[in-house]
């Protein structure tokens, strides 16, 4: 894990690609990836910050997300941003090839077919992590879809918790 300077660091460098599409991003935060293992994540707001730190902790005491390491605060430019350091896992939607085909005539009736059997299977599951995720940390997983699934170790677990 890296530490809060030179996560800090990270945030200051990345100060003018912070919520833009140079980076990843999600409604609330912004994304900065450290290593193969270890990223930020970038919140505008405190609270915002607090509670998805807060849930993912939890969830990850469960084997239901990513790991975290410390939230911290960072002024750039004048400007205030909420950080916490997360492990970097692979989204469902980078591992799965089904987005990579393209939608409409340009495919096959075998990849429509093996496109809509991944889409289900990872549906079934994250339905059953949402509610594993209800049922044991008491948060509800209301973005779900697969920019917010990520793979850790073959399990599906939760990556937002905005």
């Amino acid at each position: 894990m890296f530490s809060v300077a030179e996560s800090v660091q990270a945030v200051e460098k990345n100060g003018d690609k912070l919520f833009t599409k140079e980076l990843p991003r999600g409604r609330h935060c912004s994304f900065i990836k450290l290593s193969d293992g270890w990223g930020l994540k970038v919140y505008l707001r405190k609270d915002q910050r607090d509670d998805a730190h807060l849930h993912q902790t939890r969830a990850a005491v469960h084997g239901l997300g990513p790991e975290t390491g410390p939230a911290f605060d960072v002024k750039v430019n004048e400007k205030d941003y909420f950080v916490y350091t997360t492990e970097v896992v692979e989204t469902v939607y980078q591992g799965c090839y089904f987005y990579q085909v393209a939608p409409g005539g340009g495919e096959s009736s075998e990849a429509h077919t093996q496109r809509v059997a991944l889409i289900d299977k990872w549906q079934e599951e994250a339905d059953e992590l949402k509610a594993e995720l209800d049922t044991t940390i008491g948060w509800d997983f209301k973005d779900s879809f697969p920019s917010n699934w990520g793979l850790k170790n073959g399990q599906l677990i939760c990556i937002d918790f905005s």
